[in-house]
């Protein structure tokens, strides 16, 4: 079944060829699925991590008309109108033009820019690097 997957890590839009189970879903995006509509047409979905902003992202994407950056990778794919998986109808180049690859920064901008709350910003951390500890050298063990 044809599917387009975002990959936010290498900033890439691509088609495969996916058995769509829910196994396959999970270890493309990383984690448990939850379909998003916005910015796609009323016959597609993506998903994305459900729990994507829970393991300290870098990499995001946005999609044109979308509601917000989304952590992590996406798969794009249709349904029937049964509720089925069904293979995606977009043009690659559809997507690619809708897509915004974003890095942490960029988000906490884009957070900022659009009154994501007062503490919104302020949960957001770039990637924490090893503390070093009082121990003579060593780390803490933080990450």
């Amino acid at each position: 079944m044809r599917a387009i997957v975002i990959n936010s890590r290498n900033r890439t839009v691509v088609e495969i060829d996916l058995v769509p189970t829910l196994d396959r879903l999970q270890q493309i995006v990383g984690g448990l699925i939850e379909p998003l509509e916005q910015g796609l047409d009323d016959e597609h979905h993506c998903y994305v991590n459900e729990e994507g902003l829970l393991d300290n992202p870098q990499h995001f994407f946005m999609l044109t008309d979308g509601h917000q950056p989304l952590a992590g990778n996406g798969i794009i794919l249709a349904s029937t109108e049964d509720g089925d998986e069904a293979p995606c109808r977009l043009p690659l180049e559809w997507v690619k033009e809708r897509v915004t690859f974003m890095d942490f920064y960029a988000v906490r901008r884009w957070c900022q820019d659009h009154d994501q709350g007062e503490s919104a910003p302020d949960q957001l951390e770039p990637n924490p690097r090893p503390q070093k500890s009082s121990r003579p050298g060593g780390f803490s063990g933080r990450s």
